[in-house]
């Protein structure tokens, strides 16, 4: 896994949903993470690469679906103790932000159009016969 910068991680960071940005900094995911890791018995270092890995989902550079895996070559856990914790966290982190998740590693978005998707919310297409076409 390799580090990112601190410039890296800040010009990826102002370009999140408001939503994944308060999860990446807040306590809840900290305690989620500290949970997930009690109930698989993991108390040294490896707890540090969980919570980088948590960080890289939650900042779009880990797809959700690549998180349990990761967890077993990068921070070397047993495949059992990778699914306890990815399960764990799955559900207390990601769910609740599954939406913005889904909207950055959707499968239409291009990497320049990426940028653009995050800042500006998808308007409703429809068609109203009363009105004329504005764009």
């Amino acid at each position: 896994m390799e580090e990112l910068t601190r410039e890296e991680f800040w010009k990826i960071y102002k370009l999140l949903p408001k939503e994944l940005k308060e999860a990446i900094f807040s306590p809840k995911t900290a305690d989620a993470i500290a949970s997930a890791l009690d109930s698989a018995n993991i108390e040294d270092s490896r707890a540090d690469l969980v919570a980088k890995l948590t960080g890289r989902v939650l900042l779009g550079l880990l797809p959700p679906q690549d998180f349990t895996q990761a967890l077993e070559k990068e921070a070397n856990l047993s495949p059992e103790e990778a699914r306890k914790v990815g399960l764990k966290i799955s559900r207390l982190v990601f769910l609740p932000v599954r939406d913005k998740l889904d909207l950055i590693y959707s499968e239409e978005l291009t990497p320049g159009s990426k940028e653009k998707a995050l800042k500006e919310p998808q308007k409703p297409k429809y068609y109203d016969p009363y009105r004329e076409p504005i764009e």
